[in-house]
């Protein structure tokens, strides 16, 4: 049986998914080791907290929620400044529209957008940490590239767990890049 060719899986797996990477090498770089752990166990903590809380109100996942909100903030910085008659419209606006179109959009339009977007912003933001650690960054980036690969391209499919730790990770990500990233940049 010949395995269909994903072009979107291939590039979320070899572009999106490993780009959180660099939290770890900026953690290094700044040592932030300590703030990186806390964070990334308090988001894999919310799956448990969530899954309790499921039991109780089956409408409202809990790590669904932190998981929008947080994406929504994370976004805002991707926005252009727009404005309507002469009023800016908040970036938080737009980058709600842009969470709240996506399942409109489809996973191949949302794709674009991190691919062409999102990960170059990220890596411009970046850039001094991955010249200055150029090999092993392309290696985490390939070893991260294949997990990621294969979740995109089963996404449908995974399981209740494998979706919790991709959606916690990806909030770990947020936070840290939010409190250690982007306020950095952003005062720059």
């Amino acid at each position: 049986m010949k395995v269909p060719f994903r072009p979107f899986s291939l590039a979320n797996g070899l572009i999106v998914a490993p780009h959180g990477i660099t939290d770890l090498f900026h953690a290094v770089e700044y040592k932030n080791m300590i703030p990186l752990s806390q964070i990334y166990t308090s988001s894999f903590s919310l799956i448990p907290i969530s899954d309790i809380l499921m039991n109780y109100d089956n409408h409202v996942r809990l790590l669904d929620v932190v998981f929008l909100l947080s994406a929504i903030i994370h976004f805002r910085h991707d926005m252009p400044s727009v404005s309507h008659n002469n009023n800016p419209i908040r970036r938080e606006l737009l980058s709600t529209l842009l969470i709240m179109m996506s399942p409109l959009l489809g996973m191949n339009m949302f794709s674009l957008y991190m691919i062409f977007r999102h990960v170059p912003l990220h890596y411009k933001k970046c850039w001094p940490l991955v010249q200055k650690y150029k090999i092993p960054m392309i290696l985490s980036i390939f070893i991260l590239s294949i997990p990621g690969y294969y979740m995109i391209d089963n996404f449908e499919t995974l399981s209740h767990l494998e979706y919790s730790l991709m959606e916690s990770t990806i909030v770990a990500h947020i936070v840290y890049n939010e409190m250690y990233i982007d306020n950095q940049t952003d005062k720059s």
